[in-house]
């Protein structure tokens, strides 16, 4: 049992891994478009194999797992084939000055580059990159206009007032894992009870997947809480702004009425797919500036 365990895990997370070993190694998976695409091709293997074949008992840790190994295909895309972080991102860091390898200084902001000196400064950076899945605070392309199309929000940073607490931390996520794990429970136990018909069953399969999605979501935002507070402790001379730097995932009510049902997702650049499933858009149809070509191609984008 333990092992079947292990291996399910090796499989799952084999294909992040190799997204992250490609990111961390630019020399070999980053030499030409030939290895990019193949390194591309390798992840999306990995991924689509734990699709096609790993067994999962839960059907919600069934779906956010195959969700996120979808995911993984289009940001494997994104960052291998749309864009080249090792030469044209940066993120904006919440340090006063700059510091650490990659970190320099440009409008009263600090921003990082590729960190090429110090592999922890660079795993860092990759490992931030690779889970970053809203685009937050992160700018990819050399121009000015491809800069703008970024999601970061390019106001200088003030501090919150909202204290970032690693005790508060803990207890966010604690909450989210057994938020889950009782939705779990609950599903598993009404599923023993059900002898009707099979649209019962997959109608408690569907409110399960829907109803385990909000503490899913809401589990991703505590971990980066964590990796707040635990930066700001690291550094305490650095002033962590939670609601710039892990922004919630949900928007206010309000929002509704000026953003209809995707203002209860959070602002525009809160989304957690949209920056991906733009740039993938980007890949797919390209841009172009001919009148003629132009109308055709923005018929065929979805983002």
């Amino acid at each position: 049992m333990a092992n079947s365990i292990l291996v399910t895990c090796a499989q799952v997370l084999s294909a992040p891994a190799l997204l992250l070993f490609a990111l961390n190694v630019p020399s070999v998976c980053y030499r030409n478009y030939a290895t990019r695409v193949l390194t591309t091709l390798l992840t999306a293997g990995a991924a689509g194999n734990v699709v096609a074949t790993v067994k999962i008992t839960y059907p919600s840790v069934a779906f956010m797992t195959r969700l996120l190994e979808s995911w993984t295909i289009i940001w494997a895309a994104v960052l291998l084939l749309r864009h080249n972080p090792v030469s044209n991102a940066r993120r904006r860091r919440w340090s006063r000055e700059p510091s650490l390898d990659g970190e320099y200084e440009e409008g009263g902001l600090v921003w990082q580059k590729y960190p090429r000196r110090s592999w922890a400064a660079r795993l860092a950076w990759t490992s931030n990159l690779l889970i970053s899945f809203r685009g937050v605070e992160w700018q990819f392309g050399n121009s000015e206009k491809e800069k703008a199309h970024g999601a970061v929000d390019r106001t200088r940073p003030k501090v919150s007032n909202e204290q970032v607490s690693i005790a508060l931390s803990i207890l966010k996520l604690s909450r989210d894992i057994l938020v889950f794990r009782a939705v779990l429970m609950i599903a598993a136990q009404l599923e023993g009870q059900l002898v009707g018909p099979g649209w019962q069953l997959r109608a408690l399969h569907t409110m399960t997947l829907i109803t385990t999605s909000i503490p899913f979501i809401n589990f991703c935002h505590s971990v980066w809480t964590m990796v707040g507070a635990l930066g700001q402790l690291a550094n305490p001379s650095t002033a962590f702004d939670m609601q710039r730097y892990n922004p919630s995932p949900w928007g206010p009510m309000g929002a509704m009425i000026e953003y209809g049902l995707t203002g209860l997702w959070g602002v525009t650049r809160h989304n957690y797919f949209k920056f991906g499933f733009q740039s993938a858009s980007d890949l797919a149809t390209p841009r172009t500036n001919n009148p003629r070509l132009k109308p055709l191609l923005r018929l065929l984008r979805m983002f």
